[in-house]
């Protein structure tokens, strides 16, 4: 069974930050009546983010993306397979 991550919703999160920037709460007391980590509270804090996201930022924006999915699906169309070397080219 995986760990569980993140169990807190980005409206906490949203609620969580505006706490501490009003000043109302402290970050170690936000964090316990809204379940989110006090670092992640921190965190968002300081990058002035207000959005929930776990993992590594993406590599690829949405548009760089959609043109990959493009070149992808032409090559299907001309019969040619897209092996990981020819995928990490178009990426790169």
């Amino acid at each position: 069974m995986p760990p569980k991550r993140a169990l807190w919703s980005e409206d906490d999160l949203i609620a969580a930050v505006r706490a501490v920037q009003r000043g109302t709460l402290s970050s170690y007391k936000t964090a316990e009546i809204y379940r989110v980590p006090r670092r992640t509270i921190r965190n968002h804090l300081q990058s002035g983010s207000l959005k929930k996201s776990l993992g590594r930022k993406p590599i690829l924006n949405d548009e760089e993306e959609a043109q990959l999915v493009q070149k992808i699906i032409r090559y299907s169309e001309m019969d040619l397979p897209v092996t990981p070397r020819i995928l990490r080219q178009l990426v790169y």
